[in-house]
């Protein structure tokens, strides 16, 4: 069975319960949404679109099992990437941006930055004022979004999108879930070398050849382990394999 609703956020911080609150403070003109926050054990794994090309669902991870949700809106409210850098947590994994862009947008030119002593990449989505972007139905808030839109102003246009109705969803994945669970803090341990490798290239200390190589063969073992399992920690390392191999493409 198929669940429907309005709108889909997948949100870690401030953004995404901004925007949740957004959608049903007023009654009158509110929206059935889905809040998907990885700190709890839910998580948005890719957009599924109609045949036209537009948002008509999203694929999700939660209560152990990879299902999808028929929408016509969905919401990256993400976060930043800070989890590809030493000390950053895997929920901050770079999520939205990996989304995006296998849904076929492009990143905005990211830009190395100082921040607290750190070298960190930065980067977003192109989008408008009201958070929604080149692809009809996907909307980016907080850090995803290359203008930073405001999250009231994006309920309303996600409030507005979602009231045309769903429609028929493409082909999207199935995720078998057959193989035994990994240890517990097996992700942690590929996060830190994610983090390395980033540390290294940021540094200028390995070239950048190596440093793509490295990132190449870290996500494929993160996408063999993930293939049979349904384990946030692990899809969160796909992502961040991709975005990293993305930022610093364009760097």
């Amino acid at each position: 069975m198929v669940l429907e609703t309005g709108v889909v956020v997948a949100g870690t911080g401030y953004a995404g319960s901004a925007i949740a609150r957004a959608l049903a403070s007023d009654p009158r003109d509110n929206a059935a949404y889905v809040l998907l926050d990885k700190a709890h054990g839910e998580m948005l794994l890719d957009i599924i679109l109609s045949e036209k090309g537009e948002v008509a669902g999203a694929l999700v991870a939660r209560g152990g099992v990879v299902e999808p949700l028929k929408a016509p809106c969905v919401v990256l409210a993400t976060g930043n990437v800070s989890g590809l850098f030493p000390g950053g947590s895997w929920v901050a994994s770079g999520d939205g941006f990996a989304i995006a862009h296998r849904a076929g947008l492009a990143l905005a030119p990211p830009l190395i930055v100082d921040h607290e002593g750190k070298r960190e990449l930065r980067a977003g989505v192109p989008c408008k004022a009201d958070g929604s972007t080149a692809l009809p139905g996907l909307y980016v808030a907080g850090s995803v979004g290359s203008d930073r839109p405001d999250p009231s102003k994006l309920a309303r246009a996600a409030i507005r999108f979602s009231r045309k109705g769903v429609d028929p969803m493409g082909p999207y994945r199935q995720q078998p879930a057959i193989d035994a669970p990994l240890p517990e803090g097996f992700a942690d341990v590929k996060f830190q070398r994610l983090q390395a490798i980033l540390a290294r290239a940021l540094s200028a200390e390995w070239s950048p050849e190596r440093v793509k190589a490295e990132l190449h063969r870290l996500k494929g073992e993160a996408d063999e382990f993930a293939r049979a399992r349904v384990d946030l920690p692990l899809f969160s390392l796909q992502n961040a394999c991709e975005v990293a191999l993305l930022l610093l493409r364009d760097a």
